[in-house]
């Protein structure tokens, strides 16, 4: 079975996602991923946007102790934001999913029945522990996961440069926006525009 798994921070980025699907990491992380056992690449991937709000929070070692995105689709959503989708096997989707919450895949009794569109807390306590069905995409169920609602009404926390390098440029690839308009659609985020002007991050495209 396939599913889209839909991404909106760092795994915009294809090369930083097939991390998840290979094993290994990318420029500006400290510690690499372990991978899935099923090292097929994605099928295919697209690019849009959806309805959502966007925030950086908690601080992540693997990208400098600072913030990284969570999305939440609770009401009053106000934003629209960047996604990009990747269509996957469904047990690829689960150890991403664990991979993304440090949960050893050998020793999880999660499987591919979970995946019956709807939402659900997975893994309480865990950062990306909220699985959020987005609906249907080509006759695929699409997925995402996130935090809880309690996690998202946090402080935000500035994103390190690293890993926001990571989300414009893959933000850029897609096709979608020009390097200013990257900029521009990233500083409308105030963690983001708490920290950095428009001249610090046109230079990740330089």
């Amino acid at each position: 079975m396939k599913v889209w798994y839909t991404s909106y921070g760092s795994n915009l980025f294809e090369d930083r996602f097939l991390a998840y699907i290979n094993g290994g990491k990318v420029d500006g992380m400290t510690y690499p991923e372990i991978g899935c056992k099923d090292k097929t690449p994605p099928l295919i991937k697209k690019t849009y946007f959806l309805n959502a709000n966007y925030k950086f929070i908690e601080h992540a070692k693997k990208w400098d102790d600072m913030g990284v995105a969570f999305i939440s689709l609770k009401e009053p959503v106000t934003e629209k934001i960047l996604v990009t989708s990747y269509l996957i096997e469904a047990e690829q989707f689960i150890e991403v999913m664990m991979q993304e919450n440090s949960i050893d895949s050998n020793e999880s009794k999660l499987n591919t029945s979970i995946l019956d569109k709807s939402d659900k807390e997975l893994f309480p306590g865990r950062w990306y522990s909220t699985l959020c069905y987005l609906g249907e995409l080509d006759g695929y169920s699409s997925y995402t996961f996130t935090c809880d609602d309690l996690r998202f009404s946090k402080e935000g926390v500035a994103p390190a440069i690293s890993y926001l390098n990571v989300i414009l440029n893959g933000a850029y690839s897609s096709n979608v926006f020009t390097e200013e308009e990257v900029v521009n659609h990233y500083l409308r985020n105030n963690e983001v525009a708490s920290k950095y002007s428009f001249e610090d991050l046109i230079k990740l495209f330089k």
